[in-house]
């Protein structure tokens, strides 16, 4: 709250991030107890400290001012993955299979791996490569239906897991077809 026998004329903020240059914004009267407020918007893609100061003057023109106060800021926003895609959906066995995706964090992505489960119901959890997308290149052996997931961690240790999408291996069955005459040849 800000109060001054001979009245408030205005409140200012001055405010800045990390070691950047400062910017002033008058704040608005409340209405209520002498309070005023604004609204500062943090950089989403920042960790800088919000770091301000209040300026008041009064109707003589007289200023007084807060000490420096800092809000530190904390990155709490969960990477983001789309496009989750396993290409082909379905091969033989033996055939690669390259499950891929793309992450964005607002801060930096430190780790992307892929939970596979195997027909069997046994499980693999994979690191990802990065290029264009985020991917895995593989073969597999194991006919059947397997399950996979994405997961990911950001440099704040923020984490994020993407829906079950599957893909399908089929057998590499050949079917031989031969007949014998009477005597056994064939």
């Amino acid at each position: 709250s800000v109060s001054d026998v001979d009245g408030v004329t205005s409140v200012w903020l001055k405010y800045w991030y990390g070691g950047n240059p400062y910017s002033f914004v008058e704040m608005d009267p409340t209405g209520v107890n002498s309070y005023y407020e604004t609204l500062l918007a943090i950089p989403s893609a920042s960790l800088d400290s919000l770091h301000y100061i209040i300026a008041a003057n009064d109707t003589n023109n007289y200023w007084n001012t807060t000490i420096e106060q800092t809000v530190l800021v904390f990155d709490d926003d969960a990477p983001v993955i789309t496009n989750v895609l396993a290409s082909p959906s379905s091969t033989s066995q033996g055939g690669y299979v390259n499950t891929s995706c793309d992450v964005s964090d607002n801060i930096a992505v430190n780790l992307v791996r892929v939970h596979i489960t195997y027909p069997d119901l046994s499980i693999v959890n994979l690191s990802m490569n990065e290029g264009a997308h985020y991917y895995l290149n593989q073969s597999y052996s194991m006919s059947g239906s397997y399950e996979f997931f994405i997961w990911v961690n950001d440099t704040s240790n923020n984490s994020n897991t993407s829906s079950d999408y599957t893909f399908t291996i089929t057998s590499n069955t050949h079917t031989i077809t031969a007949s014998a005459d009477i005597g056994g040849t064939i």
